[in-house]
C-alpha cells in the first residue's frame, strides 16, 4: 500500500498465488501413508522420520521409533476414531 499498489491489486495477486499453490500442492507430496501404516511401528517410524529430523537432527532414528511405538499403542483399531485431545506434550528442559 505504501508503494502505491491498490488494495484490489493485492487481492488479485493473493488469489493468483492461491490458485497456483492449489495447482502445485498435489505434485509436491512425497509420501502418503496407507491406513495400515498406523498399526505398524516400522512403517510409522519411516513415515515420521523426516518430521523428527527437523527438530532432533541426528537422533531421528531413535526418537522416530519410540514415538511410533507410543502412537501404535495409543491408536484405536479404527483410525478415524482417534481423538487428538488424548495427546499431551511435555517439554523437558535440558542442560
Amino acid at each position: 500500500l505504501r508503494s502505491g499498489l491498490h488494495v484490489s491489486e493485492i487481492i488479485g495477486g493473493d488469489k493468483a498465488a492461491e490458485a497456483k499453490a492449489l495447482e502445485l500442492i498435489d505434485s509436491m507430496v512425497s509420501f502418503t501413508a496407507s491406513p495400515d501404516t498406523f498399526h505398524d511401528v516400522k512403517k510409522l517410524a519411516s513415515a515420521i522420520n523426516s518430521v523428527i529430523a527437523s527438530k532432533q537432527w541426528g537422533n531421528e532414528a531413535l526418537f522416530a521409533e519410540r514415538i511410533a511405538e507410543a502412537c501404535v499403542l495409543a491408536m484405536p483399531k479404527d483410525i478415524t476414531k482417534f481423538n487428538q485431545d488424548n495427546i499431551r506434550v511435555a517439554k523437558i528442559l535440558g542442560p
